[in-house]
């Protein structure tokens, strides 16, 4: 069975067409796939940087089983191709799943996943997305701008731990983000980079990144002892250390081609 199979691609929901749209005449060279958990003002800020990509692109927002569900009416106003899947099932820190989600719908090879917390860098062209090879498993992790409050002036730039661009079908290959790590907070970035690293080829692309500077929704208990514990165990060989696929539901809430 192919990851495409084991992932349920096969039985996607019908879509639901927005009112007046046309059919779709141009494919998104790339798309982006960001899961969302009630951060309106945060997806707001980030798709803002989009809508000066003259290109065509793919936004698709899974919706984490939000109370505040992202806005069809803000998004509908891109220019671009814009997909929102919703998880139906609420469970605390389920990101792996959004994620899963969002590669098994994505419409273009090339996939950049990211997280609402950060957008495409003030002078940066998204465009340069398209020079990154896909090819031999490559993942190219993009660069994160942090300003360091304490120094005026003073800039750092750092990978960030969900942000990447690479082929939907090396995602699959390298097993996916492991849904075991759902429920509970971190390491299933690091899980997946681990299976990258050892399998795949990892570099940092000159894509950068801005981070989000205004107040962040919580999304619920942050402590890390659990996923840390189930990290350790992959690592050191007392479970299988590749990923593996939970039970969830997620159905299509909106579409617009381009």
């Amino acid at each position: 069975m192919s990851a495409e199979e084991q992932l349920g691609s096969s039985k996607k929901p019908r879509l639901r067409m927005h009112k007046g749209c046309s059919v779709t005449v141009q494919q998104p060279w790339m798309s982006i796939v960001v899961p969302y958990f009630d951060a309106p003002a945060q997806l707001e800020w980030f798709i803002e940087p989009l809508e000066g990509v003259s290109t065509p692109i793919e936004l698709i927002i899974v919706d984490d089983c939000s109370s505040s569900p992202p806005s069809a009416t803000l998004l509908g106003a891109l220019s671009h191709q814009v997909r929102i899947l919703r998880v139906q099932d609420r469970l605390p820190w389920s990101m792996s799943v959004a994620s899963n989600w969002g590669f098994v719908y994505a419409s273009s090879r090339r996939v950049l996943r990211t997280d609402l917390d950060c957008r495409i860098y003030e002078g940066t062209d998204l465009d340069d997305c398209r020079a990154l090879p896909l090819e031999g498993l490559a993942v190219h992790r993009l660069l994160r701008v942090v300003s360091d409050q304490g120094r005026e002036g003073f800039v750092v730039v750092k990978p960030h731990p969900n942000a990447f661009v690479c082929a939907r079908e090396t995602f699959f290959e390298l097993g996916m983000y492991d849904e075991r790590f759902r429920g509970n907070y971190g390491s299933d970035d690091v899980d997946f980079f681990d299976r990258a690293e050892r399998n795949g080829r990892v570099s940092r692309a000159d894509i950068y990144l801005e981070g989000f500077a205004g107040e962040k929704q919580e999304s619920g208990d942050r402590s890390v002892a659990a996923n840390q514990r189930l990290l350790r165990r992959k690592r050191r060989g007392r479970i299988a250390n590749s990923a593996k696929r939970l039970p969830s539901d997620i159905r299509t809430t909106y579409f617009k081609p381009i």
